[in-house]
């Protein structure tokens, strides 16, 4: 199996770097489903990751003729083909994308038994939700366990208005994506109105749609009646706002500015309000972030108190990021407020100088650890997808060789992370190498 192998260095501090942020894994897993709808068409900007090639594995089982091409990160549909009947998946491309649940009302028309998808190992996510969106438009499970039967498509009267609960990310997306095909006028109470909703409401908004949103009332409009699906369709994927983070606490752990270029304006507000905490500023324009404040002066007896949530909250897949920052002794001070297994990472950090004290299975205090590192090698292991974001920044700021293994977690939602980690320390530290005795999770 594989594993990020950092070699022996001595980090360096200072200097500047310009790197490009790469396409958003959620945005384009909100995007793929409606995107499957018309009847051919492009996206650009697509990152070349597990999660992605997953997904594009599991449409063509069904008959859908999609084609990602990784040197111009462009994903090409060339419409709908043969009716594939009485499939039955394998569970391997259901271990590590949750984001699969999204393509269900898609294939609902086939008499199919699935693996429900199990995604990363950081909270319960109740698929019930999401059945129960399906339903109000016709679409039966019988869920069994790890199994999934889609047993039939009834045509019922399309529903005027859903509400979703708890603000679900992939409740919102089933909704939309559901109400596209059958081109009716519905309203989404309390939907997740994330970024990459956006951008998926963005692409719906160029083809067609109408499309209100009240904040007041946290009320979502949308008419589809005028859609056109028989027509191609191309659309940009948003970047990536974790692989943005990524890259600038990266930056500030090693005290470097960094100038990050992008092709859509982002929705950095609650990150920019942390970093303002430790004297931080970015300067943003229409396609670039620029980090303005000299990294080497921000406090390190800050503390960072937050809790995640939803947007406009502080975003979950940050916080393990954010949690790095300890190291240059920024109190961190969190409560995780969607996933209850989330703070597991800690453990992993541990083993490189990051000390905690849990206080509650979803708060935690968080320092830098005066234990003294092993002087040999270090070896790790990325839980989760950010689990392992994290373990790639704290292995630059020791000198011992690090070894972070199941980085299947990794290349889920990281385009090139050594490549990123190498530009960071400034030289070519960080491979991805087989191990033969190294596990996989």
């Amino acid at each position: 199996m594989e594993t990020l192998i950092k070699e022996r260095h001595t980090p360096v501090y200072g200097g500047k770097i310009q790197c490009r942020a790469q396409g958003s894994k959620h945005a384009f897993s909100r995007i793929f489903p409606s995107f499957l709808l018309f009847r051919n068409g492009t996206l650009t900007n697509v990152p070349d990751i597990l999660d992605v090639h997953l997904q594009v594995e599991f449409m063509r089982l069904f008959g859908y003729e999609v084609t990602y091409d990784n040197k111009t990160h462009t994903l090409t549909y060339d419409g709908y083909g043969e009716s594939r009947q009485n499939l039955t998946t394998d569970s391997r491309i259901y271990n590590h994308s949750r984001s699969l649940v999204n393509l269900f009302p898609l294939i609902s028309k086939e008499n199919t038994s699935l693996y429900v998808p199990g995604g990363c190992p950081i909270g319960k996510r109740d698929i019930s939700w999401y059945l129960e969106i399906m339903s109000k438009f016709g679409i039966e499970f019988e869920n069994k366990g790890d199994r999934l039967y889609l047993t039939r498509r009834t045509v019922t009267k399309a529903p005027e208005n859903i509400k979703i609960r708890n603000r679900s990310f992939s409740s919102t997306n089933i909704a939309i994506s559901c109400a596209l095909e059958r081109q009716i006028k519905i309203i989404i109470e309390n939907p997740s109105i994330e970024p990459e909703i956006l951008d998926l409401l963005e692409m719906m908004d160029e083809a067609g749609a109408k499309i209100e949103w009240d904040s007041a009332y946290n009320v979502l409009d949308l008419d589809a009646r005028d859609l056109n699906l028989d027509r191609e369709i191309n659309f940009t994927v948003m970047d990536d706002r974790n692989h943005v983070v990524t890259m600038i606490i990266g930056a500030l752990l090693l005290e470097k500015k960094i100038d990050i270029l992008y092709c859509k304006p982002l929705q950095m507000k609650p990150f920019y309000e942390l970093l303002s905490m430790m004297n931080i500023r970015i300067n943003e324009d229409d396609d670039r972030m620029v980090l303005e404040s000299d990294p080497s002066d921000f406090m390190s007896n800050t503390n960072l108190k937050f809790e995640t949530g939803p947007y406009p909250k502080v975003c979950s897949d940050w916080q393990p990021l954010l949690a790095t920052l300890a190291k240059k002794g920024v109190g961190i001070e969190l409560y995780e407020g969607l996933f209850e297994s989330r703070l597991r990472y800690l453990e992993e950090y541990s083993h490189l100088g990051i000390q905690y004290i849990l206080e509650g299975e979803r708060s935690a205090r968080i320092f830098e650890s005066s234990s003294t590192l092993p002087k040999s090698k270090i070896e790790v292991r990325a839980l989760d997808l950010r689990c392992g974001g994290g373990l790639g920044l704290l292995a630059m700021l020791v000198p011992e060789k690090v070894y972070i293994h199941n980085t299947v977690q990794i290349r889920r939602g990281y385009d090139n992370y050594p490549s990123d980690l190498n530009l960071l320390v400034g030289k070519e530290v960080f491979t991805y190498k087989e191990e033969p005795n190294a596990q996989e999770q």
